[in-house]
């Protein structure tokens, strides 16, 4: 995650702002037939965000971005995310980051990278794009993608595989 997604995408740090759950088949792609999909907006409502500057004075690496945030549906709470960015990358300035989604049935968690600075022959990648890499209650054994949109609201969109 880059700065640049973190701050738009959950509120002015790694990945913010209303929740839409959409349980059920989303519209499949190939790769995701007959698969789940659950979309929510973000909300800054209980917001909380903490930049730890470990090290060097300023961005360097090991520093942390954690940040909290809600998840909501019909202007409702429907879960809440939590995140840990950390910085591991002084040459392209890249993050890895680590999410937890705690929903009504269950929690997912997802994680994924981010580059300020594109790499050679490989560009920035796409930090807009997260593995689901497990989960709890409805989601044991839970695989598939997370995206979160740019913009300050999300949207926050899973994809289950089936």
């Amino acid at each position: 995650m880059n700065t640049r997604t973190l701050a738009p995408a959950l509120a002015a740090t790694a990945l913010v702002a209303t929740a839409v759950v959409v349980a059920g088949p989303g519209a499949p792609t190939s790769a995701e037939e007959d698969g789940t999909t659950l979309t929510f907006t973000l909300s800054e409502d209980g917001f909380a965000s903490k930049y730890l500057d470990h090290g060097r004075k300023g961005p360097s690496i090991g520093d942390r971005h954690l940040t909290s945030l809600s998840l909501e549906q019909d202007g409702a709470v429907a879960g809440r995310v939590e995140v840990d960015c950390l910085a591991t990358d002084r040459v392209y300035q890249g993050q890895t980051c680590e999410f937890g989604a705690q929903l009504a049935d269950g929690t997912l968690f997802f994680e994924g990278i981010g580059f300020h600075e594109e790499i050679p022959h490989v560009g920035a990648g796409d930090d807009t794009v997260h593995a689901i890499t497990g989960g709890t209650g409805a989601y044991a054994g839970a695989e598939g993608e997370v995206t979160i949109g740019l913009a300050d609201t999300g949207p926050v969109t899973i994809t289950l595989l089936p």
